[in-house]
């Protein structure tokens, strides 16, 4: 098994206080220069000018990097607990494929929502990205919101068509990777195991975060509706989508 992290342009500072397991093989893909600690395998990238998509480039194409393994991706601002490696050992012995689901959201919209809270697109943009998934005739109601700080995949052929798939969607619009996720989910009729609750990381913040761009905003609900109102497809949304990024609704 080999447990692997991202740190492109100083992203994240790495920590020290892993747990570290003496039979798995630790990698860190960085770019820059990071504090090197613990007991990862660092190899250094080029940097690239969007060091977003650099990070996505190894998050989502694990079979490039590691061919014929059993690999579980971490974002760089986890930290893995002293049961985290028995835990990945359980759920390889179940599945072949399996993702977080995000604790507060709960929709597509909500997705949506959080996108523009945190200043990753504007307004503008809601029309693209919900024309884009219309395209697919997604149903928005069997919608999947991951949270994908970690990933667990077992090389196979599902999961590179899935990967491939997933990295094309991703790079129509170079953003966060979530959506795009959902929506290769239904575009390959292919699904992951689900894990609700983490009880194996703990999490640090990022260095250089999406807190800093985080709106202030007045008019929310004005806001929804207006999404709304771009598709006859019933589109839910929840208030933990504002609390989780500590937004009072008005």
């Amino acid at each position: 098994m080999i447990i692997y992290t991202v740190n492109t342009n100083q992203y994240d500072i790495m920590s020290d206080k892993h747990f570290f397991h003496k039979n798995v093989k630790y990698v860190c893909f960085y770019s820059g220069e990071i504090n090197k600690v613990g007991k990862w395998e660092y190899i250094k990238v080029n940097r690239n000018r969007n060091s977003l998509v650099q990070s996505r480039q190894y998050k989502i194409n694990y079979f490039k990097f590691f061919p014929n393994e059993t690999t579980v991706y971490i974002d760089s601002n986890r930290l893995m607990k002293k049961n985290f490696v028995d835990k990945c050992k359980q759920i390889f012995d179940k599945s072949d494929f399996v993702v977080l689901k995000h604790p507060s959201r709960k929709s597509f919209l909500d997705e949506l929502i959080d996108w523009y809270l945190i200043s990753v697109i504007k307004q503008k943009d809601f029309k693209k990205i919900i024309k884009l998934f219309e395209k697919y005739n997604y149903d928005y109601n069997t919608h999947l919101c991951p949270h994908l700080y970690c990933i667990w995949r077992r090389d196979s052929t599902l999961n590179r068509g899935f990967s491939k798939q997933w990295w094309k969607n991703y790079n129509i619009f170079k953003l966060r990777d979530q959506l795009l996720f959902s929506l290769t989910l239904q575009q390959k009729l292919y699904s992951p195991s689900i894990i609700a609750k983490d009880n194996f990381t703990n999490k640090i913040n990022h260095f250089k975060t999406y807190q800093k761009n985080k709106k202030k905003v007045k008019n929310i609900f004005e806001i929804v509706a207006n999404v709304r109102n771009l598709t006859p497809k019933n589109l839910s949304f929840s208030l933990d989508t504002l609390k989780w990024r500590k937004i009072e609704s008005k």
